[in-house]
């Protein structure tokens, strides 16, 4: 939640706000020439949309062994524990932690085939773009701008419900072919969603 206090007297100030879901960006948004929002659902009045992404250097297909069936690195808010708990409870080998981030994440997560992903926020999470990139089967809520990049069952597997996410994570591990196969054309359609790409579009619009 940091920021700079007052705004260049030279060139042109463009902010870009990662965390409108928890963070107040009502300053900033003040002294921006343009304000870039990451999160849709959380835009203002004036604000610019700039989706989250995926580095290409830390976000790729690696081969590792398939230790796990499914995988969640990330904050473990409490709709995600539910579900890791009652995947576990039906079965399924769960990677669940907190803090591996960039080599150390990838390697951990092309360990299982399914990518777990849950927003506390009707908010599309860069976690979606990153599990695509790194050619998983993305399993993930349903909101509000998912479907403007991705189509369900094609790109990804969308849920409404625990029940609902338990039971697609159990289908796809018993039909990995299936999962490949949305996986792969995942990868493909995310694949020009790069944060270069999302400084071009800050370039091209200045």
């Amino acid at each position: 939640g940091w920021h700079l206090k007052g705004k260049p007297k030279h060139g042109k100030n463009v902010i870009v706000g990662t965390d409108p879901h928890c963070l107040d960006y009502s300053y900033q948004r003040g002294l921006a020439d343009t304000f870039y929002c990451m999160q849709q659902v959380y835009s203002k009045p004036g604000d610019a949309y700039l989706p989250y992404a995926y580095d290409p250097a830390a976000h790729y297909p690696e081969e590792q062994p398939q230790s796990y069936g499914a995988c969640l690195l990330g904050l473990h808010y409490e709709n995600r524990n539910r579900l890791v708990d009652e995947l576990r409870r039906r079965g399924a080998k769960v990677l669940y932690d907190l803090g591996p981030v960039f080599d150390e994440r990838r390697e951990l997560e092309c360990q299982a085939p399914i990518s777990l992903a849950w927003s506390s926020r009707d908010d599309l999470i860069a976690r979606v773009f990153e599990g695509l990139a790194m050619g998983r089967l993305v399993v993930t809520n349903r909101v509000p701008d998912l479907e403007k990049f991705f189509a369900e069952d094609k790109h990804l597997v969308a849920f409404s419900s625990l029940g609902e996410a338990v039971e697609k994570v159990m289908h796809y591990l018993d039909h990995p072919e299936e999962a490949q196969k949305i996986a792969k054309a995942g990868r493909q359609v995310v694949e020009p969603h790069t944060y270069d790409d999302r400084i071009e579009q800050i370039i091209e619009a200045l």
